[in-house]
């Protein structure tokens, strides 16, 4: 019975199914991976915004929620304020900019356990990248500075 258990254990290790072979690479080379999977993560929390934002805009999504027009008012009063004080031109009071991108935000954060999943999928590809660049970047200084 005990040696069956260990010969589960060990299967389970050997084959490294799912995320746990992207964890176990993290754990083999943690700088590079940390790095590159940071650099993922934030990505994908970029990326997403005007590929969600532009459909919303263009869909008119904002304007069948039932948004008090009083509170839109209010947050396009304060963003203008922002806005002047930087040099760009005011929104208009009933302009849904703000409805947009609050639900392309709240949208990106649903897809928190996605990204987290894209990231470390892509994470050992990046790393590996990265770590080719930057020696690639040092032979290149060796041979310039000698």
């Amino acid at each position: 019975m005990q040696r069956l258990v260990f010969r589960r254990l060990s299967t389970i290790n050997n084959s490294q199914r799912g995320w746990r072979k992207y964890l176990n690479q993290l754990k083999d080379r943690p700088a590079s991976h940390i790095t590159a999977f940071a650099i993922l993560h934030e990505v994908t929390a970029i990326l997403p915004f005007p590929l969600i934002y532009f459909p919303l805009k263009w869909l008119r999504i904002g304007e069948y929620l039932p948004i008090p027009i009083e509170y839109i008012q209010e947050g396009n009063k304060k963003i203008n304020r922002v806005r002047t004080r930087y040099g760009f031109e005011p929104l208009d009071e009933s302009s849904m900019v703000l409805v947009n991108l609050s639900m392309t935000y709240a949208i990106v954060k649903l897809l928190l356990p996605l990204r987290i999943g894209l990231s470390l999928m892509l994470t050992p590809w990046l790393a590996s990248v990265i770590t080719r660049s930057l020696s690639v970047v040092q032979r290149v200084k060796t041979k310039l500075f000698k």
